[in-house]
């Protein structure tokens, strides 16, 4: 189990607890603006158990655990204590009410340490390939320092120099990826319209399945094309127009992760159900795909739409009978839809969500470019699950 990135909060009181913290959410993945320096913020984000805060450096830690410089808090409490608790050690799912994450370590070098393990083990389930083990903690002091309101100590959201690299290079980038998706296959034609008229594409959603008349079914020489500029491959298999009943979602999941075997998709890798906003679909459908692509080897994935047609209420229904579907599968949102965009106006990330827990990790902002004749959709993909794109 690991927490969604849209749960994740890096609470920071100084200046360069606030640059530790920046580069910790870039590495793992979280968007920078879940990097917070509000004290009222961050005690909100504490009480409601709806999100992993993790403090970031002694002033953070003291003010939560004891809050001695008295600063105003949504409970009104005086300084000198506080409802919180906390952990200094990883978690790998939200702890609760009222808990945070010690990240506080006796140097600069050791809050680094533990910010970035404990930020990357919560999203990832892992330690990141160069940290095998981390700094103890040091305990809070009612010791009043830092400030109530840490405003950034950057100029602009980008990525944090002179951190650790790792032997697998992570990407850095902070901000959603672009992207686009296809129904047609990409030639070297078709990729150069793309990026002469919309932008460098940095993921591409293809079909991994042929259905005649409405997709054409990856290839070997289109993966090569895309993995030779640098473009990553989501991939969506749409082989079934009716998503009812446990056996039908088993079997669209074993037929997935056939293909997806035969194309040298890795394991790990995410296949997204293409579920339209007209068909049925149920829970059973749902939790058998999800268990059978899972227990394949591969993360499973849904696309569908939140607002209208049945996809909410299904995995709504779903996540009722399993508290731990959230968790086991991420949501490719096709809504809100302000229209396809150069990837240079790509919106700000937003994403309309299930009325109940979910990962969404993908966006659909835009359906149906075509100055392209093949015709493209445009995408934004959180850096969560970028990383996890064949």
């Amino acid at each position: 189990m690991t927490v969604s990135v849209e749960q994740m909060v890096l609470y920071a009181a100084a200046p360069t607890d606030f640059s530790i913290a920046l580069g910790s959410a870039a590495i793992a993945g979280i968007p920078l603006a879940q990097v917070t320096g509000n004290f009222a913020t961050a005690w909100s984000q504490v009480a409601d158990g709806q999100h992993l805060v993790i403090a970031v450096g002694g002033a953070a830690v003291n003010a939560l655990y004891y809050n001695p410089c008295g600063w105003a808090n949504p409970a009104k409490q005086p300084g000198g204590h506080t409802p919180f608790s906390l952990l200094s050690r990883p978690a790998l799912s939200l702890p609760g009410k009222n808990f945070f994450v010690n990240a506080a370590g006796v140097s600069a070098i050791d809050t680094l340490r533990l910010a970035v393990a404990f930020t990357y083990v919560a999203v990832h389930g892992q330690f990141p390939a160069y940290f095998s083990q981390y700094p103890p903690a040091i305990s809070p002091t009612e010791r009043c320092v830092g400030n109530s309101t840490q405003s950034c100590p950057c100029a602009s959201e980008q990525s944090i120099k002179g951190l650790p690299s790792s032997p697998t290079p992570l990407p850095l980038q902070s901000t959603p990826y672009w992207g686009v998706d296809s129904a047609a296959a990409v030639t070297t034609p078709f990729l150069n319209c793309v990026v002469q008229h919309y932008g460098v594409p940095q993921v591409w959603g293809r079909y991994i399945n042929q259905v005649s008349g409405v997709c054409d079914g990856l290839s070997g020489e289109e993966v090569a094309l895309l993995h030779g500029h640098g473009v990553r491959v989501l991939p969506i298999y749409n082989g079934f127009a009716s998503a009812i009943g446990s056996i039908a979602g088993q079997q669209a999941a074993v037929d997935a992760v056939q293909l997806a075997k035969a194309l040298g998709i890795p394991g790990g890798t995410p296949i997204f159900a293409d579920i339209e906003v007209n068909y049925s679909v149920d829970a059973p459908w749902i939790l058998a795909w999800v268990q059978q692509v899972n227990d394949a080897g591969y993360k499973a994935g849904m696309y569908g739409n939140p607002i209208n047609g049945l996809f909410s209420a299904a995995y709504c229904q779903a996540l009722n009978q399993h508290v731990s579907l959230s968790d086991q599968v991420l949501i490719w949102s096709n809504e809100w839809e302000p229209g396809v965009s150069l990837r240079s106006a790509a919106p700000v990330w937003n994403p309309a969500k299930p009325h109940c827990d979910s990962a969404v990790v993908a966006w659909q902002y835009g359906e149906n470019g075509v100055i392209c004749p093949q015709g493209i959709d445009t995408d934004l993909i959180l850096p969560s699950l970028y990383q996890q794109l064949w």
